[in-house]
């Protein structure tokens, strides 16, 4: 019995198992295994065809200059160094050997990625489930709530949140393995041991908010004899807490709510994901339900209605259940770290947000096979089952083209939240991307109207501005936007960028100074630092700013083409020949590197070679200057 194993007691669920019925007869082993693959697939399976949105191609995919060029080298740099703020090596190398292996970008290969990380937590889930009640029909029912509720919906379409899924994959697979080391009396029990603390450690490197898996372990345990094995969790929990931190301080996090009040905070958030359990409508992907919103809004109340609401029916059950205690352990545990009682950076917009509840789907989930593992068969409790799952299902097809495209995700948060400044400024970015400089100019004002304080929205004005040759606007944005937020990398770099193109270079180089007081490990602020220093004639400090960004970035490919410029200017042509080389290994597509070379080659008398070089540039961009050099060349 579990209860001596030291497991959650179920003993007296098993006398009460569903039975079989002669009007319903069901092989479960080929049942079980259809439902939790086919019906995700179903619900889920049209994601394939959407695109990237939010964070994908920005920061974390297209533009992620440690992508680029798949290797040992950019792949060991996410094991070395935090990337956008966030310690996820484990996931950044998924990434990584995705992109080498489908030789691209392909949205549909990242969202079936996503998919079927999500089946498989499915299956992980159902393992648990079916070793703490004993029922495989229950065990399944409580699985499929957690692979088609509409929360899950944000999880599984936005490419970016593969972070979550695979933190939750190790994180049920950590459990699942506990479990039977826990249960097991003999020898081999070790083995599960090491199994489950080593998906621990590669669920903290997916995604660091799985630091509260110990705690969350030990509710499914009554024995302190058998929770040991945790204490060697727990040191792992805090380091990994500390250089979260230590990577995203809270400095980072606008209008930190204090101390008195963040109970306050953390019970919005609760009351708001248990009221999203019960009733997943109005899903968003931004809320905007922001700490000092929360506070002024007087929001806590209301929220606070559904946890005294839930904890009421817990109480009520006392007497009867006592597991009901440990899941509450369970929920409130899994959402923790990002509950509001620790600031972390997305809370500059918003405290909650579903993906946050993923994981925490655990406790509803055995909550509901716990129950069915309870009662006796009805035809009733059947309907309901599944009328209640099937509805959900609808509810997440439903949600699921939201997530299309950019517009889509944006206009669906307007349409919901409108007095959100966030959703404006980045819908205004989508228009810009396409070219419609009027619709994202209105949508920028938008987020102003809303937030004259927004530095993003102003900074992007400002870019608007200068792309119409309206220095005098994009430069007063552009200082609004620095105004505002005076540590900010971006506007420090495109009001370098501002002043470079005016002539005014020494201003510029003051900015890109500032990149670097910022983020030292900022490889493009060195890089821009290079090119003044290279427009002013002095190649050693070029050179120096040059190498720098290749130390942080090095298969940076416009930095080698202009350290090898620099190169030239000293005379040393083999490091030229070698670094417009290594621009055109990491940028095959790289015209201006192929010209360059092609001039050095021709100046050596390397004609056949110097012609190929130009030859290569021509195929790539066809107004290339080289169509000159070769002809000029052939002429000879």
């Amino acid at each position: 019995m579990l209860q001596k194993r030291g497991l959650l007691n179920n003993s007296h669920y098993q006398m009460a198992q569903i039975p079989h019925s002669n009007k319903l007869v069901i092989n479960q082993k080929w049942f079980i295994p259809f439902a939790l693959t086919l019906l995700p697939l179903l619900v889920f399976g049209r994601v394939s065809g959407y695109g990237f949105v939010w964070d994908d191609e920005l920061f974390h995919l297209h533009h992620n200059p440690y992508l680029q060029e798949i290797n040992l080298t950019s792949i060991f740099y996410f094991w070395h160094n935090p990337y956008q703020g966030m310690y996820i090596p484990v996931t950044y190398s998924c990434w990584a050997f995705v992109k080498y292996f489908s030789g691209g970008f392909d949205s549909s290969i990242f969202h079936l990625l996503n998919l079927f990380v999500h089946i498989a937590n499915g299956y992980l889930l159902f393992f648990i489930l079916r070793k703490l009640v004993d029922n495989s029909w229950a065990a399944c029912a409580g699985a499929l709530l957690f692979l088609l509720h509409p929360i899950q919906v944000e999880s599984v379409a936005w490419i970016s949140e593969f972070r979550g899924l695979l933190g939750s994959f190790f994180s049920f697979l950590s459990l699942w393995q506990y479990l039977i080391y826990a249960d097991a009396e003999n020898r081999d029990k070790w083995v599960y041991y090491l199994l489950a603390t080593l998906a621990f450690v590669l669920a903290l490197l997916s995604k660091p908010s799985t630091v509260v898996l110990p705690l969350i372990v030990g509710m499914f345990l009554k024995s302190p004899r058998k929770a040991r094995g945790l204490l060697l969790w727990i040191p792992l929990s805090l380091i990994i807490t500390i250089i979260t931190k230590s990577i995203q301080p809270d400095i980072l996090v606008q209008d930190i709510a204090p101390w008195h009040l963040r109970p306050f905070v953390a019970l919005d958030s609760y009351g708001f994901y248990i009221s999203k359990i019960l009733f997943p409508f109005e899903l968003c992907p931004l809320y905007g339900r922001t700490p000092k919103l929360v506070l002024d809004q007087g929001y806590f109340w209301f929220s606070g209605v559904w946890v005294v609401f839930f904890l009421g029916g817990a109480g009520s059950l006392r007497n009867h259940s006592s597991w009901i205690w440990r899941l509450l352990g369970i929920f409130c545990f899994s959402l923790l770290p990002v509950s509001g009682f620790i600031p972390f950076g997305f809370q500059e917009y918003s405290t909650v947000a579903d993906r946050y509840l993923y994981f925490g789907m655990l406790a509803p989930a055995l909550a509901l096979a716990l129950f069915l593992s309870s009662v006796p068969y009805s035809k009733l409790q059947l309907f309901f089952l599944g009328f209640l799952l099937v509805g959900y299902a609808f509810l997440s097809y439903g949600q699921l083209p939201v997530w299309q495209n950019k517009v889509s995700l944006w206009q669906d948060v307007i349409m919901k939240f409108p007095e959100q400044a966030l959703p404006h400024n980045n819908l205004g970015n989508t228009f810009k991307d396409k070219g419609f400089l009027d619709e994202a100019r209105y949508h920028y004002g938008e987020a102003l109207q809303i937030d004259p304080t927004f530095p993003e929205a102003h900074n992007n004005l400002a870019n608007i501005y200068e792309e119409e040759n309206n220095t005098s606007l994009a430069l007063y944005h552009y200082l609004q936007a620095l105004k505002m937020k005076p540590d900010s990398l971006i506007v420090h770099k495109n009001l370098g960028l501002f002043y470079q193109r005016q002539g005014q270079v020494k201003k510029a180089r003051e900015h890109y100074e500032k990149t670097l007081e910022v983020n030292a490990q900022y490889g493009e602020g060195h890089f821009l630092l290079g090119n003044t220093f290279q427009l002013e004639g002095d190649s050693k400090r070029a050179i120096y700013h040059y190498q720098s960004s290749l130390k942080i970035i090095p298969f940076y490919a416009k930095a080698h083409n202009n350290l090898a410029n620099a190169w030239v200017e000293e005379k040393n042509i083999p490091q030229a020949i070698h670094h417009y080389s290594q621009a055109i290994k990491y940028n095959p597509s790289y015209d201006t590197a192929y010209c360059n070379l092609g001039i050095i080659l021709e100046g050596q008398g390397k004609i056949e070679e110097a012609v190929e070089n130009y030859e290569r540039a021509i195929q790539v961009n066809p107004q290339s200057p080289a169509v000159d050099y070769l002809k000029q060349l052939k002429e000879k």
